[in-house]
């Protein structure tokens, strides 16, 4: 799973590089959304990446579910996870670590500098990354501090970019929906066709750590363990 998001990563840069060759960013932001922004026409359906945004974000999704359900089918003794090692949580993270520090792109800045992000840093602002071709690269890559001080974005794509979270939030593909907004709409808040206010956690890291602590903890308490067949650390 952490292979395949990967190259989804991946083919979301070569995706966002094409808006950014045929010079997208560089056009004025229009003053609404299209009619439905996962399926329309035009360039924002050519250079636009809300779509392939929402399924890389389920992508993450499905793999924290999934460590999740290993860890509770191992400590339940369900058959269905063959494991013969001596703590699943610390060789799901040791595996976890291994495969995501493999992962990397580069980008290049608005000013030709390049950013490197690997798997990780994608995954924590993968709710930032901008699925607007109008936005500049650094913003298509959720870019902060300093460096997003090479965007040549003006306040009113600033704006959009801002009022563009909630959407951002939404993992689901809302073909049906209206979402011809304009900012002022946006700013209201989620609703409709706007997005949620919060999305859901992918953080696979911070779930098994939180565990292998919760662990620990009722281990020195001398409390019965909540993981049969998992040895103190």
């Amino acid at each position: 799973m952490l292979h395949s998001n990967c190259e989804d990563i991946e083919y979301r840069a070569e995706a966002v590089d094409l808006a950014v060759k045929n010079g997208i960013q560089l056009k004025p932001q229009p003053n609404r959304l299209p009619p439905n922004i996962y399926g329309t026409e035009g360039e924002w359906e050519e250079f636009s990446s809300p779509s392939r945004d929402a399924r890389l974000k389920t992508s993450f999704k499905e793999l924290r579910d999934q460590v999740q359900r290993f860890v509770e089918w191992h400590a339940a003794g369900d058959k269905r996870i063959v494991y013969q090692g001596g703590d699943i949580l610390r060789d799901l993270l040791q595996t976890y670590d291994t495969e995501a520090a493999a992962c990397t792109i580069v980008y290049a800045r608005s000013d030709g500098s390049s950013v490197q992000l690997g798997y990780e840093e994608v995954r924590r602002r993968l709710f930032k990354l901008s699925f607007d071709p109008y936005h500049c690269i650094e913003r298509r890559w959720g870019a902060i501090g300093p460096e997003l001080g090479t965007c040549r974005d003006e306040p009113f794509k600033a704006s959009w970019y801002e009022a563009e979270q909630n959407l951002r939030n939404q993992i689901d593909r809302t073909y049906d929906a209206r979402m011809d907004f304009g900012l002022d709409d946006l700013k209201q808040g989620p609703g409709p066709g706007k997005g949620v206010a919060v999305p859901p956690d992918i953080d696979v890291r911070a779930y098994l750590l939180a565990l292998m602590t919760q662990r620990t903890t009722v281990h020195q308490s001398g409390a019965p363990s909540p993981f049969p067949g998992m040895p103190p650390r």
